[in-house]
């Protein structure tokens, strides 16, 4: 059958909409993972919980045992271990520092495959599993500084991401800038995020440090990140004693971030 080529339309593409529909048909089987592994993980984790008169958080070695080894398949992995860290952050399940440096250990391998490193939902779900293991490396003992230095070079990573804005999606930037703000709700001075060797360098801190990061997210090209950052900087003020600034400088710098032509913004 003749096709007459001059008909003013251009010809077919469907690449894009088989793309757009393999997309969807991965969301839709990562959503259905995801959902499988938390009522899973949740019966585990909370079952002896609720059960237990003493109300001590869990401790089942076969589930945490599962846990870190779901690692030899990344795409459970990168889900089953924040949602049981979750329960790690309300004290309803209990992870001892060595799991958790063998978490981070994990997380490691898995995005250093380029792969995953740089898929958006795998970086977020490494933020909610950093966001909910804060405060367990408090610790003062030779393993504890193992995991600090772990910690610190995955937060070098993440201060990279941010300050060269690596990646366009504004989400993931916000997301950043929220375990920022988290994190230094939960360590003000900041102690063990900064390198030991930087500590009489300022002007390197000022690279890295999440007290110079959240200003600089005043000048984000997205608005949403902008409002953002509005919040999380107006904390600054009230723990400025704890990185050793007077309120008044945490403004200056603050404002020299504010954007003088809003309109160029998106």
């Amino acid at each position: 059958m003749d096709v007459d080529e001059k008909d003013g339309f251009g010809p077919i593409r469907t690449s894009t909409r088989q793309n757009a529909t393999q997309e969807t048909a991965n969301a839709t089987g990562a959503q259905h993972t995801e959902r499988l592994l938390e009522t899973c993980i949740s019966f585990l984790a909370c079952g002896p919980y609720l059960q237990s008169s003493s109300e001590e958080a869990t401790r089942d070695p076969e589930l945490t045992q599962l846990i870190v080894k779901s690692a030899d398949d990344p795409n459970k992995f990168i889900f089953a271990c924040p949602i049981l860290f979750r329960f790690v952050r309300q004290k309803i399940y209990h992870s001892s520092l060595r799991t958790l440096q063998r978490c981070i250990l994990c997380f490691g391998d898995i995005l250093k495959q380029y792969p995953f490193s740089k898929r958006q939902p795998v970086i977020i779900s490494f933020l909610d599993f950093l966001r909910c293991s804060l405060g367990i490396w408090k610790a003062d003992d030779e393993l504890a500084k193992d995991v600090h230095s772990d910690l610190r070079s995955f937060y070098q990573w993440l201060s990279g991401l941010l300050k060269k804005r690596t990646y366009r999606s504004w989400a993931l930037r916000d997301a950043i800038a929220r375990f920022l703000g988290q994190y230094l709700a939960e360590d003000p001075t900041q102690e063990s995020w900064i390198i030991p060797e930087d500590i009489e360098q300022p002007d390197t801190l000022q690279n890295y440090l999440p007290t110079y990061l959240l200003p600089r997210l005043h000048s984000d090209q997205d608005i949403r990140v902008r409002f953002r950052a509005a919040v999380l900087n107006a904390d600054l003020f009230s723990i400025s004693h704890h990185f050793r600034q007077l309120p008044l400088d945490v403004y200056e710098y603050t404002k020299s971030y504010f954007p003088l032509n809003l309109e160029r913004q998106v």
